[in-house]
């Protein structure tokens, strides 16, 4: 029995089967994206840019898994790595992949296309999840809920969204990611098509997503990450504590500009307010058992605890780089800049800004 790839790729005999339908379909100017002797995807006819542009599903997917059987490891940026493949060889013009949210919204983890208002507020919410059935066929949207979501959309972008589809990734019957499209060939194509599509994909995208960004976050213990204004009681706890041992209060100061820029090179369409709160809670997951974390604005960060000369702050600069590193799929981490504070210091320092 053939598989979704190859029922795709050949297509039937009947032209007037659903299969055929897709097959055919090439447009008024005769466009689309076809297959390569090196087996990547190649356009003929007008840019991307056009209206006119169409897909061979079969070759699209088939060159997509083919990338993802040969990715090397990404990490935490696994969706927006995944998102920019599904980009190129879906011809996604606009959309966008949405990951689960602490909150349990599904929120942007990667655009493209969108301007920054819808960049920022797209997002599917918890209650909306039933919209994905059971997560196995993609979901073209009907008037109703695609005015929802439009609604989150710029009023340009939406003026220009006549119609809304949803892909979802799932790995162990969980919706790890959706894939929302607005404007692709995809969304002239027969819903069964899209089906077939879903079927192939999601299952190794879904596990692809699971193991670089979901099992990071599910296997550690929630961690609190400080604001800036919480700074006085987390000194006034931990000074109290110091002081029973003999012991100063140091603070380390991270400046993580260096890391930020490096995992936004590397990833065009990863959204970067996303990419810095990731890397918050990845430090904070990772330095919890012997650091407070606050947040000092910009991209700083300090890591507070009781001076016990076990580990020198350079080597707990060092091993958070590597640690980011390695969780973030970098393989040549740029080097992060760190300064030394003690606890009057930064007590000192906080009370200048409130007084100015």
């Amino acid at each position: 029995m053939k598989g979704l790839i190859d029922r795709l790729n050949d297509g039937p005999i009947d032209k007037e089967s659903v299969f055929g339908h897709a097959m055919s379909m090439r447009g008024a100017g005769d466009t689309y994206l076809l297959e390569s002797e090196e087996g990547t995807l190649s356009h003929i006819g007008p840019d991307l840019d056009g209206e006119d542009d169409q897909i061979v599903p079969g070759a699209a997917v088939r060159s997509l898994m083919k990338e993802l059987q040969t990715q090397r490891h990404f990490g935490i940026t696994t969706p927006s790595h995944l998102f920019s493949l599904l980009h190129r060889h879906m011809a996604l013009r606009r959309g966008a992949l949405l990951v689960p949210h602490r909150d349990g919204d599904m929120v942007p983890i990667a655009t493209a296309g969108l301007d920054k208002t819808s960049a920022f507020r797209i997002r599917i919410l918890q209650d909306e999840l039933e919209w994905l059935g059971n997560g196995k066929h993609a979901v073209v949207l009907d008037d109703s809920r695609r005015e929802i979501l439009s609604k989150r959309l710029s009023r340009r972008d939406a003026a220009v969204t006549p119609r809304i589809a949803l892909f979802p990734f799932t790995h162990r019957q969980d919706v790890v990611a959706v894939l929302v499209v607005l404007e692709s060939p995809l969304l002239r194509m027969d819903p069964q098509i899209l089906d077939v599509i879903v079927g192939a994909l999601s299952e190794s995208g879904g596990r692809l997503l699971f193991d670089g960004r979901v099992r990071p976050f599910d296997l550690q213990p929630g961690s609190t990450i400080f604001q800036r204004s919480h700074l006085p009681s987390v000194l006034g706890r931990l000074k109290q504590q110091a002081q029973q041992v003999q012991r100063e209060v140091l603070v380390i100061e991270v400046d993580m500009q260096p890391l930020v820029a490096e995992f936004a090179e590397a990833h065009p369409h990863l959204d970067r307010a996303r990419l810095f709160e990731d890397i918050l809670d990845t430090t904070a997951l990772v330095t919890r058992s012997a650091h407070t974390t606050v947040f000092l604005g910009g991209h700083r960060v300090a890591l507070i605890d009781i001076d016990t000369d076990l580990a020198a702050p350079q080597l707990v600069v060092h091993l958070l780089t590597t640690t980011l590193a390695s969780l973030f799929g970098s393989t040549h981490p740029r080097p992060l800049t760190y300064r030394l504070w003690t606890a009057e210091e930064v007590d000192s320092e906080v009370r200048d800004d409130t007084d100015s």
